[in-house]
């Protein structure tokens, strides 16, 4: 372009023609202009404009917005739904010409899908947030559906929950509605909603037991049968009733110990993580003061009538029992007796004097004695001792000792008659004092004289001796005793009061079919291997004339050395039968003849050692077994069925478990759980309540189902505590099986366990009764 420019400085004008410089100058309209819609996105683009520095986009419309650019192309996102006037305007420093405009319209859609779906889950309740649709269709978003696992709801918001859901898998599906209508879903990531956790169910077999001495209470019982969806920690075990308490435990099985006389209820709870469940219904025991042995009787009060003695008494003022089971009355050198009643009779009672003891015996032991007092029991006096009488021509002279047996009466005289045939010739009543009496002018013959002590009781039984008037041959000897060791006896004898007119040359001594005769000097002589039997020594004195009337003794019995066995090789060979069950090889019966060594008081002691011999000692667990399971003694018919079980090769333990699940142990104890067949065990055995350590180990013990109950009962009876404590009644058992071949009857039973119990040797005592007894001979006879 041109430009006219002015000079001033010269009076004249000149003008000029040049060439001016270009001055600078508004940009020109872009060209072309075109507006495309896309959606809810509007984009202009345009020629560019040589001299534009940049261009202002402007929209007009529903949505308005102006923008700067200095490229030839630029949208509007996410306008409303309308009618549009798009203008571009290029713009330079010196200004611009104005905008070049175009219009467009946008039509209304749904929106896009929401973006950043995300889901989360704490506990019972899925949560899902989400955000804004890259489009919202031209129309502003009104609202957004959730749905998850079946259920949705309708939000405004950007997030929403679900309480409450199941266990299980669940992912989130969003679509949000503007005013066309919903559009395209966005599904979040899948979460796991695991099962609801609660408190655990209430337990189960809930057992509530006292313990077998009454004094203790066995709690026993299962888990629930849910446990609320976290693992059980422990069981509250709660007591309340005369007194209250509560502990934590994690056995099912516990014992409770310490607890006063009353009545108690247990309930139990389990407990988890979230807390403590609904307790059981309550089980409820009765614990009553224990049973302490009874008192000593009182008002203990002997009487006497001629032989008899009446003992009575008043039951004891204490003691566990309300009555005691019994009592036992014993009078020193009479015998004892056992009663329920509160008095007793001993008859044929010996003349002496006498007290009584009595005492009261209930399940828990004998309590202390009560004495009576002194009675004195009178009798006729017994018979005068060293009775002899003789002859001196027509004479009978007649001595005698006074009785050992004064019939606790002072002796006041004594009666002495003279026989003949039955018939009674001549009496003389003598004083306490006297001890000789004189009959003259007896003719000759045999006439018997009796001799009878008397007290104030009246006259005794008399002693009677013959003699031989007009004879020249002794009187009888005096005082023939014979003593009897087994076949083996004895005689002895004093000289014949008279020895007639001629002296003595010897004495005849016979027993039975045997006789001995020997010189006048000798007082006794010895028979051996005297024929088992009754018999009565007799004993004449020899002179001149012949053998004089004889002198006899009391009579007397002999034994075999080795009754009822007739040889050593008998008895030796029935023990082999009885208690290893074959016969005797030949050097054992060569071994236990040189232990009996013709020595029959070494038949118990052999006895004694095959009833504990290892070949025997099965039958001794076996025992122990019958103790310890049903606390008695075992039958026969069960005992050999069991010992042969173990010879065939079983196990103890393996009889043991069949103990355990017989039904005679269930009929004694019925259906225990593991605390209280424990505690069973510990009463049984031990004869005491389980500690509370012991109690607890055992329980664990069972736990392990690799151990049985059999394995834990032959742990206890097989103890060195019991095999000890038990000994004095499983030798009692082996004995009666051993010896005659049965069980041992009760009364027998407890008998020989108390004897055996207290004395070391009363053992072999047993076992010599037994081989003296008809029930034995006729067994092995």
């Amino acid at each position: 372009m041109y430009k006219k420019i002015l000079f001033p400085l010269f009076a004249f004008a000149l003008v000029v023609g040049y060439a001016a410089p270009v001055a600078a100058a508004v940009p020109d309209p872009v060209s072309p202009l075109d507006v495309t819609v896309s959606g809810t996105t509007i984009t202009a683009s345009w020629g560019a404009s040589a001299t534009a520095d940049d261009y202002e986009v402007i929209l007009t419309g529903p949505t308005s917005d102006s923008q700067v650019t200095t490229g030839t192309s630029l949208s509007f996102t996410n306008v409303l739904a309308g009618e549009y006037t798009v203008g571009v305007d290029a713009r330079n420093a010196e200004g611009s010409l104005g905008p070049v405009t175009q219009t467009a319209t946008v039509v209304a859609a749904a929106p896009s899908a929401p973006t950043n779906v995300v889901a989360s889950v704490s506990g019972q309740t899925v949560s899902v947030s989400w955000g804004a649709p890259g489009s919202d269709g031209g129309s502003p978003v009104l609202d957004y559906t959730v749905s998850v696992g079946g259920e949705s709801q309708t939000v405004t918001g950007t997030s929403v929950s679900f309480p409450g859901l199941a266990a299980g898998s669940y992912s989130a599906s969003v679509t949000a509605r503007n005013s066309v209508g919903s559009g395209a879903a966005g599904t979040s990531n899948s979460v796991t909603v695991a099962a609801p956790v609660t408190v655990p169910g209430v337990p189960t077999s809930l057992s509530v037991r006292l313990t077998p001495d009454g004094q203790g209470v066995t709690v026993g019982f299962a888990p629930p049968a849910s446990d609320g969806g976290s693992p059980i920690t422990g069981y509250i075990i709660s007591r309340t009733g005369t007194s209250s308490g509560s502990f934590t435990t994690t056995s099912l099985s516990e014992l409770i110990t310490g607890l006063a006389p009353g009545t108690y209820s247990f309930t139990v709870a389990a407990v988890n993580s979230v807390g403590t469940g609904p307790a059981t219904a309550p089980g409820t025991v009765t614990i009553v003061a224990p049973v302490t042995p009874p008192g000593t009787p009182s008002a203990v009060t002997a009487s006497v009538s001629g032989q008899t003695i009446t003992v009575s008494w008043a039951a004891p003022s204490t003691g566990g029992d309300p009555n005691p089971l019994d009592y036992t009355v014993s009078i020193a050198g009479v015998g004892s007796k056992t009663t329920s009643s509160t008095s007793v009779e001993f008859t044929g009672v010996p003349a002496g004097t006498y007290s009584a003891r009595v005492t009261a015996t209930n399940s828990a032991g004998t309590g202390g004695a009560g004495i009576s007092n002194n009675v004195s029991v009178f009798t006729l006096p017994g018979k005068v001792g060293n009775l002899s009488a003789g002859a001196e021509g027509s004479s009978i002279i007649v001595v005698w000792d006074a009785p050992t047996a004064n019939g606790n009466r002072p002796i006041t005289g004594y009666q002495v008659r003279l026989e003949q045939n039955g018939v009674v010739l001549s009496t003389q009543d003598v004083g306490a004092l006297t001890t000789g009496a004189r009959f003259d002018g007896r003719s000759p013959g045999t006439y018997s004289v009796v001799v009878s002590a008397r007290n104030d009781q009246g006259t005794g039984l008399g002693a009677a001796v013959n003699v031989q008037v007009g004879s020249t041959t002794p009187s009888a000897p005096a005082n023939v005793s014979a003593t009897a060791a087994f076949q083996t006896v004895t005689v002895t004898w004093d000289p014949p009061l008279t020895v007639g007119n001629t002296a003595l040359s010897g004495y005849r001594v016979n027993i039975g079919e045997i006789t001995q005769t020997v010189g006048a000097g000798t007082r006794s002589v010895v028979f051996s291997s005297v024929p088992e039997g009754t018999y009565v020594a007799q004993v004449w004195a020899i002179n001149g004339g012949g053998e004089g009337i004889p002198g006899e003794s009391e009579s007397f019995k002999t034994e075999t050395v080795y009754a009822p066995f007739v040889t050593a090789e008998d008895l030796i060979s029935q023990q082999y039968l009885d208690f290893l069950g074959r016969p005797a090889d030949a050097r054992g019966l060569t071994y236990w003849k040189g232990i009996l060594g013709g020595d029959r008081s070494q038949g118990p002691v052999v006895i004694q050692n095959f009833m504990r011999s290892k070949e025997f000692a099965p039958r001794r667990s076996i025992a122990r077994l019958y103790l310890a399971f049903f606390d008695r003694a075992p039958d026969r018919k069960g005992f050999d069925y069991w010992a042969g079980t173990l010879a065939q090769g079983a196990s103890l333990n393996d009889v043991a478990a069949v103990f355990a699940g017989s039904a005679e142990f269930k009929a004694a104890y019925g259906e225990l759980n593991d605390a209280e067949f424990i505690a069973l065990v510990y009463n049984n055995v031990l004869l005491r309540s389980p500690d509370l350590n012991g109690f607890r180990f055992w329980i664990g013990r069972l736990q392990d189902p690799s151990i049985s109950r059999g394995d834990l009962m032959v742990a206890f009876s097989e103890s060195p505590e019991f095999v000890r404590n038990s000994n004095p009644a499983v030798d009692v058992i082996m004995t009666y099986r051993g010896m005659l071949d049965r069980a041992p009857d009760a009364n027998g039973f407890a008998y020989w366990v108390g004897q055996v119990g207290g004395n070391p040797d009363a053992l072999r005592v047993l076992i010599a009764n037994f081989m003296v007894g008809q029930e034995y001979y006729n067994r092995v006879r």
